[in-house]
């Protein structure tokens, strides 16, 4: 293998032998050469790097200061165009999925594009209420946000897939839609059972609804429906003295908005005020304004006035005569006359065949021994008329349930077989409840023992059955003295059932728990309720029985506070309410002294009941 090389080039050599002699002779005359501008640049870097190095890939460096210390800098030359372009980036990437997501996710065939890039600016800054774009410019983008966002919306409520989701998803979206508003209520209150939330949704929209004139009776007709039924009488009075000054309103809306106001101050106590309004917006010529002036007639004490006023009225002949005789018929039941009743429910049926309640109201009153054989006939008579009839047939068993009429109520569950009633199930329940109305418990057990062994469709999937059989099959228990089993059905009612029951149906269960000497049972079940709706006057007076039974100080301040804002709490909870509060084992209760006076104010100018047992129909 051959030696390489080391021998140095001449011409190379010779080039550097040159350069050292201009070197020496430039020193010599104390005059050097410029140096090269790579040189200097070389020199530069290597200086820098004694005091900078990269970090964060070149987005910032580390700087030794005077004091030999490490510091990071960040590099603006780099950084402030790089910037730009990531914004810029991202604004269109957002304006692209923006777009996407609303056009062809979401399936909105209303988005478009320009206004996704108006859509996408932010012009709020994040977690601030300050606004940093003008206010036209800034307005602009609410706009075009609101205009997208109701579209969504509407389109949401609009689809054909009717989820929770989609449901309030799309209330949420689009404010003005009413109906959209309406669905979104039902499934607050009746499947996830926040009332409050049902009527924040609903608030929101009555603007809206006042201002379509058209729809604006039928849906604040609905509105105030629901408020009656969700004890809501404020919302209503509300809505009232914000809209009735106004002079735009139309003929029927200002009727039944003024009529909607007058019904609750009277469901408050208020009569005088309510009798009022019904004077000054000229009601007391429609049916409803009449009805409700009498009612307050009667409530003042002038029963025989309010009859015979009531008689005039429905001699002269005018439209509504079937709902003033069911007041009459009602006015005579709380006097106690009972044949009268009996007459003007009969009229009611003579002029409406097919109206099977103006009968079975007529059930109630024929009580007494004397009267079974009007009974037996007068059932003969529904059943012969109305056997086809499912919803009458439900009535009749929640009558047989309450008077305990087994008898009754096997009759009625055969035909109800016969016909292939859609709501067997219900039967099957009116029938344990009258068994236990009865007393027969055993045949209770026996009902319940057949339900749980054929399982059927309904008690996996019908949550409001599934929860009425659990309360009955608790009931059971208790009354067998099966007190563990009843345990266990107990819990299982509070861990799964109390929130769908209706508020009747907490009531009832509750007073049967009592009756059953299960007072903590009972006082769970109404604390649950009355976490879902505060307003509830049932609730309320039950909560406030048991608190001045058990001399519950610490929860008698918040119950009392809340009763004495429902509707027309009784007379006789108050006076005994103002002498438990004033005794030494009271002192304690929060607000005591506020508490004791506005007690005593509202005995002194609301117009209340003596007590809260009132005589009802079977609806």
């Amino acid at each position: 293998m051959s030696e390489v090389s080391t021998q140095v080039p001449q011409d190379f050599e010779g080039s550097n032998k040159i350069k050292k002699r201009k070197d020496d002779a430039a020193k010599a005359s104390g005059v050097l050469t410029r140096p090269k501008k790579k040189d200097k640049r070389r020199k530069k870097k290597k200086a820098s790097q004694k005091i900078r190095q990269k970090a964060f890939w070149g987005l910032a460096h580390y700087i030794k200061n005077r004091g030999g210390e490490w510091v990071l800098r960040p590099r603006w030359k780099l950084l402030l165009p790089l910037g730009a372009i990531v914004l810029a980036t991202a604004y269109l990437g957002t304006v692209g999925y923006l777009y996407w997501m609303h056009r062809y996710y979401l399936k909105c065939k209303e988005t478009s594009l320009p206004d996704m890039f108006i859509y996408a600016i932010p012009n709020r800054i994040p977690f601030t209420s300050f606004s940093f774009l003008p206010q036209e410019l800034d307005q602009y983008i609410i706009n075009v946000r609101l205009g997208q966002r109701e579209k969504l919306g509407n389109m949401l409520a609009s689809s054909g897939n009717k989820n929770i989701y989609t449901i309030l998803q799309g209330a949420d979206l689009a404010p003005s839609n009413i109906e959209a508003q309406f669905e979104a209520a039902y499934v607050f209150a009746e499947i996830l059972f926040r009332i409050d939330s049902a009527f924040v949704a609903l608030d929101r929209t009555i603007p809206y609804i006042m201002q379509n004139k058209e729809s604006a009776p039928k849906n604040l007709a609905r509105y105030v429906q629901l408020c009656f039924k969700y004890d809501q009488d404020k919302r209503v009075i509300a809505l009232a003295e914000r809209y009735l000054p106004e002079s735009g309103l139309n003929t029927e809306l200002r009727i039944g908005l003024a009529t909607a106001y007058a019904q609750a101050l009277f469901q408050r106590g208020e009569l005088e005020k309510a009798n009022t309004v019904l004077e000054k917006n000229q009601l007391l010529g429609t049916v409803q304004g009449f009805i409700l002036h009498i009612q307050i007639i009667w409530e003042n004490g002038q029963q025989e006035r309010a009859i015979n006023k009531l008689l005039t009225y429905i001699r002269a002949g005018t439209e509504g005569r079937d709902h003033l005789l069911y007041q009459l018929a009602r006015f005579f039941w709380e006097q106690g006359k009972k044949e009268d009743a009996l007459e003007t429910l009969k009229a009611i049926a003579a002029s409406q065949p097919t109206d099977y309640k103006a009968y079975i109201y007529q059930l109630s009153l024929l009580t007494s021994e004397t009267d079974q054989p009007r009974r037996e006939a007068l059932i003969n008579t529904i059943i012969s008329k109305f056997a086809s009839n499912e919803r009458a047939m439900l009535v009749l068993g929640s009558y047989s349930a309450d008077a305990g009429d087994v008898a009754l109520q096997d009759r009625i569950s055969t035909l109800a077989y016969e016909n292939r009633f859609p709501n067997l199930a219900r039967f099957q329940l009116l029938l344990i409840e009258t068994n236990l109305s009865k007393g027969n418990t055993s045949a209770a057990l026996d009902q319940i023992s057949n339900i749980l062994h054929f399982n059927p469709t309904w008690y996996k999937n019908n949550e409001e059955l599934r929860t009425s059989f659990n309360i009955l099959r608790m009931i059971t228990d208790f009354s067998c003295g099966k007190d563990e089993l009843g345990k266990v059905a107990f819990r299982r009612i509070m861990e799964k059932d109390v929130l769908p029951m209706p508020m009747p149906m907490v009531v009832a269960t509750a007073r049967r728990l009592l009756k059953l000497n299960r007072p903590n049972e009972a006082k769970d079940i109404l604390r649950i309720a009355y976490e879902n709706n505060k307003q509830n006057q049932s609730i309320l007076l039950e909560l406030v029985k048991m608190d001045l039974k058990t001399e519950s100080a610490s929860t008698l301040g918040e119950h009392l506070t809340q009763f004495l804002d429902a509707r027309r709490p009784p007379r006789y909870i108050l006076n005994e309410a103002i002498d438990r509060l004033a005794s030494d084992r009271f002192i304690f209760t929060p607000n005591r002294e506020r508490l004791l006076a506005d007690i005593k104010t509202m005995l002194l100018t609301r117009n209340l009941p003596q007590t809260e047992e009132e005589k009802g129909w079977h609806k």
